[in-house]
């Protein structure tokens, strides 16, 4: 049930329907299988070592010519139903509610870095400035080596650690 409100964007109530048991059961459900997806997502979103991290750069290179990159950067808003409180922050430039995720992958698309919560409102280049990722990376210069950076879109500000790319 609660991969199906994940993958179809339904309310409790419409997924308690579709499984034929009550909105309890579905939250109940959904209570323990987000917490349980959260304990676990330290075991399996980690950022990368140094042969990992050397890895993505070669294939980065390899396909795009683009050297020292180690992962690609962006931030997507996830919708959610209107918090009871303060729920003009959650409301979004798509004019809806919701919550922003930002995330960063390697060259085969697994997570390395994720960072949820910020409301709706919140810009892109600020969720990265709150998160704890820009503190690893540009407050204490640790997580990158010399030549290493991420690529990320010009939502972001461009740094020594964090290069903006322009799709055509």
């Amino acid at each position: 049930m609660t991969l199906w409100i994940l993958g179809n964007l339904c309310s409790f109530r419409v997924t308690a329907s579709v499984f034929g048991v009550a909105n309890s059961v579905v939250h109940s459900n959904y209570v323990v299988v987000t917490e349980a997806l959260r304990e676990l997502s330290e075991k399996f979103v980690k950022w990368p070592t140094t042969a990992g991290r050397a890895r993505t750069k070669n294939a980065c290179r390899r396909k795009a010519g683009f050297p020292g990159v180690i992962g690609m950067m962006d931030g997507s808003l996830i919708k959610v139903t209107a918090p009871c409180v303060q729920r003009e922050q959650y409301f979004d430039r798509h004019h809806s509610y919701s919550i922003n995720i930002l995330a960063v992958c390697d060259r085969r698309l697994v997570f390395t870095h994720l960072y949820v919560g910020e409301s709706g409102r919140v810009h892109d280049s600020r969720v990265f400035s709150r998160s704890p990722l820009h503190d690893i990376l540009l407050e204490n210069n640790q997580a990158l080596g010399e030549d290493e950076h991420i690529l990320a879109d010009s939502a972001y500000t461009l740094t020594d650690k964090v290069c903006i790319a322009y799709l055509i």
